[in-house]
């Protein structure tokens, strides 16, 4: 998938030891990711725990935004991540359980002092594995010469709204549908919510009218 690169094994120390994790000078990982990428731009732009306290995510890389890392904090080490493209930044990432983290992502335009968000939601587990976009305009799956049903294009901004205890497979999410104009869509600064049901595993999702939960 074009939107972001898997990487795996640990980094060098000097990364680790930014986030205070590391104890002992290491050797640097091999792989196609330079130590450059996570040192000569501002070094990280926040960190998260995962809900059992066993790992965190870290956003770091260009403008500190480019890179999401997890930490295994038992090992102390990198076990996993996620890149965007060259022109994108991750805008939100939340841990949605103990292994699973879900993120969106903004696109830098000429022109245009902040990047705009791009309405995707994609999902990853912290191990690396299980890398998917969920939601999106470009989310939808192909129903050639089927009748299952298959994950549709959203498009929409969407807003997470909180977790299903009932069901932690899932998300509730807010859409802001996009009006449509002559070639394409737009953001609607006047749209109203629609809450949906979104499976952070499969990406399909349904209309969800039962009372909300507590966010995340």
């Amino acid at each position: 998938m074009r939107h972001c690169s898997l990487f795996f094994g640990a980094l060098v120390s000097t990364f680790v030891q930014a986030v205070g994790l590391a104890q002992t000078p290491a050797a640097p990982a091999s792989g196609p990711i330079p130590l450059e990428h996570f040192t000569k731009f501002d070094e990280f732009g926040g960190v998260k725990i995962s809900p059992d306290g066993e790992f965190i995510a870290v956003l770091a890389g260009k403008y500190g935004r480019s890179v999401v890392a997890f930490v295994d904090l038992k090992t102390k080490k990198i076990a996993s991540g996620i890149r965007t493209p060259e022109d994108c930044e991750i805008d939100e990432f939340h841990w949605i359980s103990p292994t699973r983290l879900i993120y969106m992502i903004a696109q830098r335009q000429p022109g245009r002092l902040q990047p705009t968000p791009t309405g995707e939601i994609f999902a990853v587990n912290r191990d690396g594995t299980g890398s998917r976009r969920l939601y999106g305009y470009r989310a939808g799956e192909s129903t050639i010469d089927t009748h299952i049903k298959k994950r549709e294009a959203s498009y929409a901004t969407p807003a997470l709204l909180s977790s299903l205890k009932k069901d932690p497979n899932s998300i509730l999410i807010a859409e802001y549908p996009w009006r449509t104009v002559s070639n394409g869509w737009v953001y609607n600064p006047d749209a109203k919510p629609l809450i949906a049901r979104l499976n952070v595993y499969s990406g399909r999702s349904e209309e969800h009218t039962s009372e909300l939960q507590s966010p995340i």
